[in-house]
């Protein structure tokens, strides 16, 4: 692989994958409608000749062809947090359906643990030239608009952090630089291709754990608490979205069609150390 494309930088996944990228020599090009994320990544990157950035919306076909040209893979995450918006996807999806076919560019595609549940996996015309991820829970100091990252970076504030979701559901978890490493691992090979892989996840933890895990990392005396059941309610009815993400975060997880386990590769962050991490991240940003 020599270039590239990262379409739809921000959910802090994207970043972590262009990172790696340049740091392999890899030729990247990011792609993304805001202005500022783009100056964000050039101000970060400003020693690589390697980056590129273009200013385009996620379901221009024509933006997205310009800027693919030329690309070995394009990268698109989706579902990866939780204000993810079902018709800019299946408008984002199209335009790379459209670009990947007439430039015969393969895509790969990790899609995350907050998509609705009635929405079943994307069509696409040619789905030998697809990978697709199906990718845990992911967690690390750049995670944006996820339910851990909101519990996570309360923790870094020192405030005393409510849980969104059932305190006792346990879940595995992914760190975010392990699942960028595992997708670029296997998009480097052919063989990978026209599969659903899904993606390693540690132990499972309630989010009780986790929270404690992380307090204590971050030297911190908050110990999460519980919405109570009314006030769960209450935003139910105040906000349906947020009825349907609860409903979706504690039940649905990670549903595929035939995947294939991605074996023989242990966990390169166990949660000993990738919680220290995070936590350490989160608390230089936020205290």
């Amino acid at each position: 692989m020599h270039k590239a494309m990262i379409v739809r930088v921000g959910n802090g996944i994207e970043e972590v994958m262009i990172e790696r990228l340049l740091g392999q020599g890899v030729e990247v090009v990011a792609y993304s409608g805001s202005e500022r994320k783009l100056a964000k990544l050039r101000e970060r990157h400003a020693d690589s000749s390697l980056l590129q950035t273009v200013k385009g919306a996620a379901g221009d076909e024509g933006g997205l062809l310009a800027a693919a040209r030329g690309a070995d893979a394009i990268f698109c995450c989706v579902y990866v947090a939780y204000d993810e918006r079902e018709e800019r996807v299946e408008r984002m999806l199209n335009a790379l359906n459209y670009v990947s076919g007439t430039l015969n560019i393969p895509l790969v595609l990790l899609e995350g643990t907050y998509r609705f549940l009635a929405r079943k996996p994307f069509r696409f015309s040619s789905p030998d030239r697809v990978l697709r991820l199906a990718a845990p829970e992911l967690y690390g100091e750049t995670a944006a608009d996820t339910v851990i990252h909101y519990y996570l970076k309360k923790i870094a504030k020192g405030e005393k952090p409510d849980v969104i979701g059932n305190p006792q559901a346990a879940r595995g978890y992914l760190y975010l630089g392990d699942a960028a490493e595992y997708a670029i691992e296997l998009a480097r090979e052919e063989s990978s291709y026209g599969k659903t892989w899904l993606l390693p996840a540690g132990a499972p933890l309630t989010l009780a754990e986790f929270g404690e895990r992380a307090a204590a990392a971050a030297g911190s005396g908050s110990r999460p608490s519980s919405l109570s059941p009314w006030k769960r309610r209450l935003l139910g009815w105040a906000m349906p979205e947020m009825r349907e993400l609860l409903i979706r975060y504690e039940l649905a997880g990670v549903e595929q069609e035939s995947p294939t386990e991605f074996r023989g590769r242990p966990l390169r962050t166990d949660y000993s150390e990738g919680i220290v991490r995070t936590m350490e991240g989160l608390s230089r940003r936020y205290r």
